[in-house]
């Protein structure tokens, strides 16, 4: 059995959709699914059934996992 790889990426959003440095979850949520099914797709096309992949969002800091929704 071979040992798990694992890779982090670090995405950035910018723009007038973020230049108050607020993003509606609505435009938010799509994109973040969008990349954990583009994840998922590809794996199982490079691997079919033979590795399994989890796309996990990892909080800055331990101890805690910290979003802070503005809700108007």
């Amino acid at each position: 059995m071979q040992g798990q790889s694992q890779v982090q990426l670090d995405i950035a959003f910018e723009g007038e959709a973020v230049d108050n440095g607020q993003m509606n979850v609505r435009d938010l949520a799509p994109s973040m699914l969008a990349l954990g099914a583009l994840f998922e797709s590809a794996n199982r096309a490079l691997n079919r059934e033979r590795a399994e992949i989890n796309v996990n969002v990892k909080a800055t800091s331990s101890g805690s996992f910290h979003i802070l929704y503005d809700v108007i």
